[in-house]
């Protein structure tokens, strides 16, 4: 059998086409793939010829009610929110950047009623209430613990990730000037850290990597990203009734990627349905 090399651009050109989830496997191919299916312009071209969508979910609380708002990034053109959810107090507590997908604690303003754990997917308005253990003992209380997304104790020192690789972002000024440092962790499973980006501070925080070439920045007053090779930052739209940021208590910022199709959970083919366990009793 005779074997060949394929080109990379056309191997470039097919995952242009290809989803999330096929694009994250093809990135284990060798380093070249990967860096190239992180740059800003592949990732453009990706969300345009795959119905996708990028950017981040804000949420942002004040005194005890949470709000969301869904911010885009790279493209997409429809409107994104939790609405769908089931009425309460909900929280996002962890999300699947490449799939989607949000892991989400609705704490209901009902006394006596346990917390419920949700996993959706926003784009296809689809939703699961994790279903609460059987034991042989009566329950007191239930718990999910999710680890959270800084475990750093040094104010100075942001997690993210780079390349597909967890990065530590660390803050320093040189003769009077503020800088951001970008590290990565350069082997999964290595205790070496490699200094990859310089990012020349603009009074903005860094909250995440849109692409290899794209930070997104925040502070109280809005979002923007800062293309790392030109130097030029686009302002984000946050289209959310009533915000207005400097009002409010605490900010998260959850990154996100998906496309419109439906997902299989708990083994039901034609995905998840809108209609929650609690609405079929």
């Amino acid at each position: 059998m005779t074997s060949f090399d394929m080109n990379p651009d056309m191997i470039i050109e097919i995952l242009s086409h290809s989803p999330a989830s096929l694009v994250g496997k093809c990135r284990l191919l060798n380093k070249e793939c990967n860096k190239r299916t992180y740059d800003s312009s592949f990732l453009k071209l990706n969300l345009q010829r795959t119905n996708s969508v990028s950017g981040y979910f804000l949420e942002y609380s004040e005194r005890l009610r949470v709000h969301s708002a869904f911010v885009r990034d790279l493209g997409g053109s429809d409107e994104i929110s939790l609405d769908f959810l089931p009425p309460g107090r909900v929280n996002i507590k962890a999300c699947d950047a490449s799939h989607g997908v949000l892991l989400c604690v609705n704490d209901l303003p009902v006394k006596g009623r346990q917390l419920e754990y949700i996993v959706c997917k926003p784009t296809t308005k689809q939703y699961m209430i994790l279903p609460k253990p059987k034991t042989r003992y009566f329950t007191i209380a239930l718990g999910l613990m999710v680890i959270g997304s800084d475990p750093f104790r040094d104010d100075s020192l942001k997690l993210t990730r780079y390349d597909g690789k967890v990065g530590v972002i660390s803050s320093r000024s040189k003769e009077g000037v503020d800088y951001q440092d970008l590290w990565v962790l350069e082997r999964s499973f290595g205790d070496s850290w490699v200094n990859v980006k310089e990012i020349k501070s603009i009074g903005l925080e860094p909250v995440g990597f849109s692409s290899n070439d794209v930070v997104t920045l925040a502070d109280l007053d809005g979002m923007c990203s800062y293309n790392m090779n030109n130097g030029k930052s686009q302002k984000l739209q946050i289209r959310a009734p009533k915000f207005f940021p400097s009002y409010y208590w605490t900010m998260s910022y959850f990154p996100f990627y998906s496309d419109y199709e439906r997902i299989e959970l708990n083994g039901r083919s034609n995905g998840l349905s809108t209609l929650s366990t609690r609405d079929k009793t």
